[in-house]
């Protein structure tokens, strides 16, 4: 196991940091949803793009949406002994995808729509679709 461990540290690493990343989000929407905009718990977060902490709500909401089908891809490519730098790689890039995605949402940076936030979605889903082709790849 150690020795599994030291050969895919670097993405084990990568997955580490984004479930912390996630968990550190769920911490910061639910103060802003709840403490700032006393919103009621366990309820849809009420507003627009326009109000900041809908956008911190929702970007933990899709990183939560996302994370699931990724992080078992990738711990199904470690297990089944994917091309450590392959593996890596893709996973690297999904995690920077995922922290650039959240960037664009916070400061609301291009079109709500269609725009260079939506491009990183799409991006780091064809990235979780390239693990999953490695993931097959290395079961075969």
């Amino acid at each position: 196991m150690a020795e599994l461990v030291a050969t895919y540290q670097t993405a084990l690493l990568a997955l580490a940091f984004l479930a912390f990343t996630l968990t550190l989000q769920s911490f910061i929407a639910g103060a802003y949803k709840n403490g700032v905009m006393n919103q009621a718990s366990g309820m849809p977060v009420e507003g627009s793009q326009d109000d900041l902490v809908f956008r911190i709500v929702r970007t933990h909401m899709n990183g939560v949406e996302n994370f699931s089908a990724f992080f078992a891809l990738s711990i199904l490519g470690i297990i089944a002994g994917a091309s450590v730098k392959w593996l890596t790689w893709l996973i690297l890039a999904t995690v920077a995808l995922r922290m650039l995605y959240w960037l664009l949402y916070y400061v609301r940076i291009g079109s709500d729509n269609g725009g260079i936030r939506s491009i990183t979605h799409v991006l780091a889903l064809v990235v979780n679709l390239a693990i999953g082709v490695l993931v097959l790849l290395a079961l075969m």
